[in-house]
């Protein structure tokens, strides 16, 4: 990023013209900063839009909106969510069982297919 920063002040305010090889070394790190960004993380409305389908048309408790929150904060820090991570903290902080000792049966496969669509999404975008 430091690279970028020093060569835009030098394009913008230098005397002498950008030279090429400068340029595409800029362009380089712009590409490793954006492959950086697509592999880290989610857009937090887009993990929220994630999950609608399964929080719609349902009245949720307190821990329960907690507990889907935490998955929503995840989704934005690592980009998808394993169906194991939510058998261990901080998961377990919110429901020591997991999502099944807080949810219904039904809840909990709509949670899983919701991240596993999330994780296929990630995947194709990755490929």
């Amino acid at each position: 990023m430091n690279l970028i920063r020093k060569q835009g002040n030098r394009a913008v305010h230098g005397a002498t013209p950008v030279q090429d090889s400068d340029s595409l070394s800029v362009v380089r790190e712009l590409f490793h900063v954006l492959i950086w960004l697509a592999t880290t993380g989610m857009d937090r409305s887009a993990a929220t839009d994630a999950l609608s389908a399964f929080a719609a048309d349902v009245n949720l408790t307190g821990i329960q909106h907690a507990f889907v929150d935490l998955v929503i904060d995840q989704l934005t820090t690592r980009g998808s969510v394993s169906i194991e991570l939510l058998y261990e903290a901080p998961f377990t902080d919110y429901a020591p069982m997991g999502p099944d000792g807080l949810f219904v049966e039904a809840q909990v496969t709509q949670l899983v297919s919701a991240l596993d669509r999330v994780a296929a999404t990630a995947t194709a975008e990755a490929s």
